[in-house]
């Protein structure tokens, strides 16, 4: 519904002084809300008037540059680099993209209004909860401005129907002569509910025509209105932290939910028991002056939309048969939502299963869980292995160690001591975890220095399947994260924690390098070097050129491959020299994922065109 995207407008009114061209700029809520509570404590009742009455309307202009923000945030159209939604990428880029239009938006019409964008939660909480209208209704009382002191005790009341003293006090006030109950409002009542106010006393008054007007105004503001409270739902309390990346995402979506979802109730008017009811009651006399203004489409649109929401109301049952069609639609990304609570609702279930089947418990301490990680136990292990004699056990428990912690300048002590010793025999130190592909890759070298053509590159072949293997576990092993920043703002929680989880796939490719290269994307070019010495001696000539395609995909500066390209191409056909597919996958990924996370700690980011790269590498000119 286009009125959705309305955003809310406040009117500003800007005062210059011309003589002396200054401008009177909005003050501090939170100084202008301690002032009135100040006034109020030392009861100065005008000045106590005066500042929370300002403080109230500079809320209004705080609220109003927030959910205007979140509106255009959301509602942005953001043209996406990711063209294949690579391990969700495309997700995560929609929320930097909007966290970095948030901030921008808010840091510019804070500015404009010279408010401060921070704002005490305190101070939030009372503006939220109506907290100035209970102070005000006494100064009202105090100045003999009676009609302005019951409306403001209403007012509160509405936000706090179950305050005892509160329901005393607006029961005192209509007793007084000088009270005119006709004329107490809510001071803070939407646009919609004064309509509805309007449309029923025309309906009373069997005015169809102005009913009509009214309602369907009714209907707009509310749904604008519900619009903004939802905005306004972006705005979280913290939300309990799990080390699972999917369940911590899920618990922020499931709590956005949960305050949109209470919506509709904040909005109803107070004899309503849910939003739905008055939704359908304002539908009820939509119908009813259709009817009578002889539009019946409109009144069978009404009346089918009443049922839409109250399906057994007989009365309307009565006017009309109504089929009900499910439209499935991506709103308010709830498409994403229902991915989260899916992989969430997966997780638990497998979880619980397996861990179960082993008789093992779920829970694990984040000490142990941090030492078992950083092989801590290696650190113990090299030390009980010594003290048994167990010599190349102990340097390998001691190099194991040392190549998940490189810099540990003791445990590089310890190895050169035992790689000193006579017991030790160099060629048998292994990584006591070294992972299928770095075997394979040992024993690929081995075959290639044996000029074993044929081995070399089944083994290299396994290297490359066997690093991608270990390297998807290790990004999956990044779904269990550390404690976040927490903000209120939905969106740049929802980035935080999408931005740790990229931090931290991006360190994999390095924590799976052999200790002798600088990256992992080294390692991989270097693989891609012995497989295509191996297929030009086996004479697969487009075998090599597709090795020699990939790692210029990775390395395309590198001079000597480049001078192989030469030769290669008077060889075989240019259309040979097609990067693998498993490289384009991994680059296409690195790329995407190093480009979102500049966007997200710097603000901008590159346009990439892959087809573009694929094409205008310098072997293909």
């Amino acid at each position: 519904m286009a009125s959705l995207n309305l955003y809310l407008v406040i009117i500003l009114i800007s005062m210059c002084g011309i003589r002396f061209g200054d401008c009177i700029t909005p003050a501090s809520l939170d100084k202008t809300y301690l002032k009135g509570i100040k006034a109020y404590s030392d009861e100065r009742w005008s000045l106590c008037i005066e500042k929370f009455e300002g403080a109230l309307h500079l809320y209004k202009l705080y609220k109003s540059v927030v959910i205007n923000c979140r509106i255009k945030c959301n509602s942005q159209v953001y043209e996406s680099q990711v063209k294949e939604d690579i391990d969700d990428l495309r997700i995560f880029e929609k929320y930097f993209n909007k966290r970095d239009c948030l901030n921008k938006c808010q840091d510019k019409e804070f500015a404009n209004l010279n408010l401060n964008k921070t704002l005490d939660e305190s101070i939030l909480h009372d503006m939220q909860s109506k907290k100035p209208y209970e102070y005000l209704h006494v100064c009202y009382f105090q100045q003999r401005m009676f009609q302005k002191a019951v409306s403001a005790a209403y007012t509160y009341l509405v936000a706090n129907p179950n305050d005892e003293t509160m329901q005393s006090n607006v029961k005192y006030y209509i007793e007084q002569p000088e009270i005119d109950v006709n004329d107490i409002m809510d001071m803070e009542s939407e646009d919609y509910v004064i309509m509805y106010n309007l449309g029923k006393k025309s309906y009373n008054q069997e005015n169809w025509a102005e009913t009509a007007v009214n309602m369907e105004e009714v209907l707009k503001g509310y749904f604008v209105s519900e619009n903004n409270c939802r905005v306004e739902c972006e705005r979280q309390p913290g939300q309990e932290w799990s080390s699972e990346f999917v369940i911590t995402m899920s618990n922020n979506m499931a709590s956005l939910l949960h305050c949109r979802q209470q919506c509709q109730d904040k909005l109803r008017p107070l004899k309503y028991n849910s939003g739905v009811e008055f939704i359908a009651d304002v539908l009820n006399y939509l119908q009813v002056a259709y009817y009578h203004l002889e539009k019946l489409e409109d009144a069978a649109r009404a009346v089918a939309s009443y049922l839409a929401l109250m399906p057994e109301d007989e009365d309307m049952l009565e006017n009309i048969k109504f089929y009900s069609k499910q439209v499935k639609e991506d709103i308010d990304d709830l498409r994403i939502f229902e991915k989260y609570f899916n992989k969430r609702d997966c997780l638990n279930k497998c979880q619980d299963k397996e861990f179960a089947n082993l008789n093992l418990n779920k829970t694990l301490d984040e000490s142990i869980l941090h030492d078992m990680q950083s092989k801590k136990p290696y650190e113990y292990l090299h030390v009980c292995y010594f003290q048994q004699r167990m010599f190349q056990k102990a340097v390998s428990a001691a190099y194991t160690y040392l190549v998940a912690n490189p810099n540990d300048e003791t445990m590089q002590s310890n190895v050169k001591y035992y790689i000193e010793q006579p017991e030790i025999d160099v060629n048998d130190i292994m990584d006591m975890e070294s992972e299928d592909y770095v075997i394979m890759y040992n024993l690929g070298k081995k075959s290639y220095n044996q000029e074993n053509w044929a081995e070399t590159a089944v083994n290299m072949e396994e290297v490359l399947k066997g690093y991608f293997v270990s390297e998807n576990n290790c990004r999956v092993e990044c779904e269990r994260q550390p404690g976040q920043e927490w903000s209120s703002e939905f969106v740049i929680t929802m980035s935080n924690n999408m931005a740790s989880l990229l931090h931290c796939r991006q360190q994999c490719q390095d924590k799976l390098r052999p200790l002798k290269y600088n990256s992992g994307v080294e390692f991989i070019a270097d693989v891609l070097n012995y497989l295509q010495v191996a297929y030009y001696h086996l004479e697969k000539l487009e075998d090599a050129a597709r090795a020699v395609a990939s790692y210029l995909a990775l390395m395309p500066e590198d001079e000597d491959m480049l001078e192989n390209i030469k030769f290669y191409s008077k060889q075989v056909d240019k259309k040979a020299f097609v990067p693998r597919s498993e490289i384009v996958h991994y680059l296409k990924r690195d790329t995407y994922e190093k480009n979102m996370l500049t966007f997200f700690h710097q603000g901008h980011k590159h346009d990439i065109d892959f087809d573009s790269i694929l094409n205008s590498y310098n072997f293909l000119k």
